[in-house]
């Protein structure tokens, strides 16, 4: 895969006038590789691939937009795996704005960035910023895949771990044993 993900990037690179569909592809090429690089832990090869992944869609679709916020997203997850949450949460909250204002408040990848930055907020020591992001999160993905959806199991997940960490046990066993409920049922 590495291979064919270069062979894409480098047919791209070479055409003097590159069409639209093309650069898109090379967006995703450069962002799959990129990847490849993460999980092969070789993260010096990652980052400026997914930032020319970054400029590429910005370039094409815009700052502000949806195909920009998923590599926002990405990089900003990049960061907080390697506990670089300074790097990641201004990523985390521009991802947030454009998905709150492009998809509204209520859609899912919406509620995907309020977990993400509620949950490197909670590493970070921040719960104070974490729980209503989390809390929002929570709210969202019940309404859109139902309160015993498996996808939902992260997310409370999440919210134990937090306040667990705070020693909020009682609220963090609710959330756990949720947590379990649906795992189970999947």
């Amino acid at each position: 895969a590495e291979n064919q993900f270069k062979s894409a990037i480098e047919i791209y690179e070479s055409q003097k006038e590159p069409n639209p569909d093309h650069k898109a592809a090379v967006a995703d090429a450069v962002s799959n590789l990129a990847t490849v690089y993460v999980e092969k832990d070789e993260l010096e090869k990652a980052e400026p691939l997914m930032q020319k992944g970054l400029n590429i869609r910005k370039k094409l679709n815009g700052e502000k937009s949806i195909q920009a916020a998923y590599s926002l997203n990405n990089i900003a997850t990049f960061y907080t795996r390697q506990g670089k949450f300074g790097k990641a949460i201004p990523l985390f909250v521009e991802t947030l704005e454009i998905r709150k204002q492009r998809l509204g408040e209520n859609h899912p990848d919406t509620a995907v960035t309020m977990m993400n930055l509620g949950t490197c907020y909670f590493l970070d020591g921040k719960t104070k910023q974490a729980e209503p992001l989390l809390l929002q999160a929570m709210k969202v993905k019940e309404a859109s895949v139902g309160e015993n959806s498996p996808h939902m199991a992260t997310t409370l997940n999440n919210l134990a771990n937090m306040y667990e960490a705070e020693g909020e046990l009682a609220k963090a066993e609710t959330y756990y044993k949720k947590a379990m409920e649906i795992c189970e049922e999947a």
